[in-house]
């Protein structure tokens, strides 16, 4: 990690560095966050916890549009922002101590993956596209290097990354699902409502009308 740090980088170009300054600004991100190309890595990756770094490969700086690298880039800076690094030395000092409890590789699976969805929906507050998003991961996803301790954009399970991207992609559908059953449901409750409250009075009507 440290060679990472040290070895084989560039600078980004100024857009890439103001655009991770500025977002870092507007995510309270108080440390400052370097970003450099880097000869040795294949997928952008952060490292670091008191002093964050992103690097990207320049095969990927190259390859992805900049609305694909802004996307890829705000998916490293809520790393940053949940502490992940630090978190994932953590998880990978426990994994290691219970290595022999069958629960421990699933509990990890499963926060694994909540962190990278947690990162995802970061991405998507900021109104990209999921679409673009989610072919900036596949883009990246099978050129990956494996240093042990970087929290990467794209890890290289297929089966991981292919739900990560159903779930951006059907993430629309169901919002929309879920307003228009939001509507119909206070439609309904409207509805129902007037016919409880109109009831009454049709009785009282009919009442009077017997009396008479």
């Amino acid at each position: 990690t440290r060679h990472l740090k040290t070895g084989g980088l560039h600078k980004a170009s100024l857009d890439i560095r103001l655009f991770v300054k500025e977002h870092a600004s507007i995510l309270s991100l108080k440390r400052e966050i370097k970003i450099y190309l880097s000869e040795f890595v294949k997928s952008p990756v952060t490292t670091g916890f008191l002093k964050p770094v992103i690097l990207l490969p320049f095969a990927s700086a190259n390859n992805l549009t900049s609305e694909q690298m802004e996307a890829v880039l705000l998916h490293e800076l809520a790393h940053i922002k949940r502490a992940d690094y630090l978190l994932n030395i953590i998880l990978g000092v426990v994994e290691t101590i219970l290595f022999f409890n069958p629960f421990n590789i699933l509990i990890s699976k499963i926060i694994k993956a909540e962190r990278e969805n947690s990162c995802d929906d970061y991405v998507l507050q900021f109104q990209y596209n999921p679409a673009v998003y989610a072919q900036a991961l596949l883009q990246v996803a099978y050129i990956q290097a494996k240093p042990s301790f970087t929290m990467q954009a794209a890890r290289n399970n297929k089966g991981e990354l292919l739900q990560r991207v159903k779930r951006m992609l059907q993430k629309e559908e169901r919002n929309y699902q879920f307003r228009n059953r939001v509507a119909a449901m206070a439609l309904l409750t409207f509805l129902l409502t007037t016919f409880a409250w109109m009831q009454p009075a049709v009785e009282n009507n009919n009442k009077a009308s017997h009396k008479k």
